[in-house]
């Protein structure tokens, strides 16, 4: 059925695919906990392994959730994130000491860049799983307008297109643009693949 699908109604199959993974993603968040409520406390392994470029003073986080991934660089650089949480829901796993919070989406993040052009020159733009929920259009949006603004250092933590976990099309920025790198977690299996311009 599945094959079915795919080979005559791609779009279809690509909504059916997305459906179900919202769906399991909720479920297991349930039983888990939330990304947002400091269930969980580690960074990503990638971010514990960078060397940041010596020019960077800023990092923002897309889809912050509980902070984790700041970790590394608590003390060390002005931490920026964001996320479609408000912040009363979230659970913080620490005081960050240099830490804005902004409740917002990564669209309306790419809409005030564009009317309100800011330095981004400093700022080494992270996300891990948040850009698969942003369509084409507005993941090139976000990223022509960080690029304009004078952002030359990014890190897309996501699932590959066609990933058997998210069968649906996840990055959408051009891969060639890229430095592509896996990371393995502690127990040796593989995270989603890292996207990086630096």
């Amino acid at each position: 059925m599945k094959t079915f699908l795919k080979q005559n109604f791609p779009t279809m199959h690509r909504y059916f695919c997305y459906a179900r993974m919202l769906f399991r993603d909720f479920v297991l968040s349930e039983r888990r906990g939330h990304y947002y409520d400091g269930t969980f406390k580690q960074p990503e392994r990638c971010l514990t392994e960078i060397i940041m470029p010596s020019h960077i003073d800023t990092i923002l986080d897309l889809g912050c959730g509980n902070g984790r991934n700041l970790i590394p660089f608590d003390g060390k650089l002005k931490l920026w994130g964001i996320d479609i949480v408000p912040k009363e829901r979230i659970t913080f796993v620490r005081d960050f000491k240099d830490f804005l919070y902004e409740h917002l989406s990564v669209e309306q993040l790419t809409n005030r860049f564009r009317e309100y052009p800011q330095d981004l020159s400093r700022t080494f733009i992270f996300s891990s799983g948040t850009m698969m929920y942003v369509s084409r259009k507005n993941q090139e949006r976000f990223f022509n307008v960080c690029k304009k603004n004078g952002c030359t250092s990014f890190m897309f933590q996501e699932y590959e297109p066609n990933n058997q976990n998210y069968p649906i099309e996840n990055f959408k920025l051009p891969e060639q643009m890229f430095n592509k790198q896996r990371f393995r977690d502690d127990k040796g299996l593989h995270q989603p693949v890292c996207y990086a311009t630096f």
